[in-house]
């Protein structure tokens, strides 16, 4: 098991390198949004619930031409969307990235589901690391 300093220092490594991508990282909803921008997420985000289709969302993103990185939940929703975007996107040659769904998964499956959910966490790991360095 990983210690929090090794978390932290992966999570840091994480959020570096998605902002270095030139993509585009596709989540559920607004609420997911909100939580990458406050991870300091800078990538253009675009969500999955706007009223359309699978269908015509993967059709919209693939006349972007960039690659989409995405970061669905890990809950059984979150699962099959997942499936159905490999889908849609394997028949229309949309270029997508799960290695960035999978390590926020490897770093926070024991504590939540959610992209939501992770900046909170993220920002207890800063204050424990302030609150250590203090000590």
């Amino acid at each position: 098991m990983m210690n929090r300093d090794k978390i932290f220092e992966r999570i840091k490594k994480w959020i570096e390198d998605l902002n270095e991508e030139d993509c585009i990282v596709l989540v559920e909803g607004i609420k997911d949004v909100k939580a990458l921008r406050s991870l300091g997420i800078l990538c253009n985000i675009e969500t999955i619930n706007r009223g359309v289709s699978i269908n015509t969302l993967i059709e919209q993103l693939k006349s972007k031409n960039k690659k989409v990185v995405i970061l669905t939940d890990w809950d059984r929703t979150g699962n099959e969307l997942t499936e159905k975007l490999i889908f849609f996107s394997s028949n229309t040659g949309l270029k997508y990235d799960l290695l960035y769904r999978k390590k926020i998964i490897v770093l926070f499956s024991k504590e939540t589901y959610s992209i939501e959910s992770i900046y909170k966490i993220y920002a207890k790991y800063i204050r424990t690391a302030t609150h250590d360095k203090k000590l």
